[in-house]
């Protein structure tokens, strides 16, 4: 997290498809140097990123809708849905992003500030939030035996806009090289929940 006021290490990760037609992170920017959430939005919303956006995916994507980062971060973190044409769209719900309720709950919360954008056409395909990662670990208990804190999990709140069923319930379309699952215009995730792995 930078000195300067407002302004923060700013992750932008992009969802995409694997080779078997479910959900995965295909793109992970990192800002250099760091900016506000402001400033950050206004270029992700732009026609492309500047320069100063680093494709860092292989240091943060890890398996499917997962991310990987260092247990000093303090970030912005945003999450974009894929565009595409086509009578349905996967696009964020009400809740956008929330902890898993398991224990134990951790005070502080994994994920802080969430929010969803609209798109020009009303989906919010476009979704941030901040990531404290030592304030989330320092509020758990510590766990017995010598074990560390090395995932959080969280869950996005997915939501098909032609039948408003969320796509983790749902199986992949058959699908093939000429005719990709994103033809019906929505995502498959792997599971219900992603991790935020600590390395």
């Amino acid at each position: 997290m930078s000195d300067e006021a407002g302004s923060m290490d700013v992750y932008l990760f992009e969802i995409g498809e694997d080779s078997e037609g479910f959900a995965k992170f295909v793109h992970v920017y990192h800002r250099h140097p760091s900016t506000t959430h402001e400033q950050a939005l206004a270029e992700i919303q732009g026609l492309e990123l500047l320069p100063d956006w680093k494709d860092e995916t292989l240091s943060h994507a890890s398996d499917a809708l997962d991310m990987r980062f260092q247990g000093t971060t303090k970030a912005i973190i945003f999450v974009r849905l894929p565009e595409k044409n086509g009578v349905a769209v996967t696009e964020f719900g009400k809740k956008v992003l929330i902890d898993l309720d398991i224990a134990p709950r951790i005070p502080n919360n994994i994920v802080r500030k969430c929010r969803s954008f609209a798109s020009h056409d009303g989906k919010h395909r476009l979704c941030s939030f901040e990531l404290d990662v030592p304030a989330a670990v320092g509020a758990m208990r510590r766990p017995a035996s010598g074990h560390q804190i090395s995932r959080l999990p969280i869950m996005f709140d997915f939501v098909d806009s032609d039948d408003g069923i969320s796509p983790v319930f749902k199986k992949p379309h058959h699908h093939s090289s000429a005719a990709p699952v994103f033809g019906h215009g929505g995502i498959h995730p792997r599971g219900g929940s992603s991790l935020i792995v600590i390395e």
